[in-house]
């Protein structure tokens, strides 16, 4: 027997125990258990500019109210909440599922300037930098000890 074959082998089993444990997790649920109610925050994409920051996140199967959004301490949390019925045999089901995603953000912002758009699950928050004041030069004096008098 070769050590690839255990492998394969043990790994068959791992796989089996996973789904044999996921499907009792399910069992306890009156209703069919999908992968999607176990998914964890979406993905963000952040890009970097010279005037702003641009994140999207796609966020499928919620609609606006259940997004919120907020800046504490430069990071931008988004927080989703997606709740839906079911017509289920002994009456209607209700399900929440939610999610909340901090994004810290890598340079100062304007806060009061930002905009966020939601489109087809797709969320995009645009938020300016704040410009860096240019370098301004002070002029240092020099005194003369001539103007010292002493004691």
């Amino acid at each position: 027997m070769s050590l690839s074959l255990w492998k394969d082998q043990e790994l068959s089993r791992l796989r089996r125990d996973m789904e044999r444990l996921f499907e009792a997790f399910c069992e306890d649920f009156t209703t069919s258990c999908t992968m999607e109610q176990f998914m964890g925050p979406p993905s963000v994409d952040l890009v970097e500019t010279e005037e702003e920051l641009v994140i999207r996140a796609d966020v499928p199967g919620l609609d606006v109210q259940g997004l919120h959004l907020f800046i504490e301490d430069d990071v931008l949390v988004i927080h989703g909440t997606r709740e839906q019925r079911a017509a289920h045999e002994g009456g209607d089901l209700f399900q929440s599922t939610s999610f909340t995603r901090h994004v810290p953000l890598p340079v100062p912002v304007q806060v009061d300037q930002a905009t966020a758009t939601f489109k087809d699950g797709r969320l995009t928050v645009r938020l300016p930098r704040i410009k860096a004041a240019p370098p301004r030069r002070i002029a240092v004096s020099v005194e003369s000890s001539q103007n010292k008098q002493l004691s």
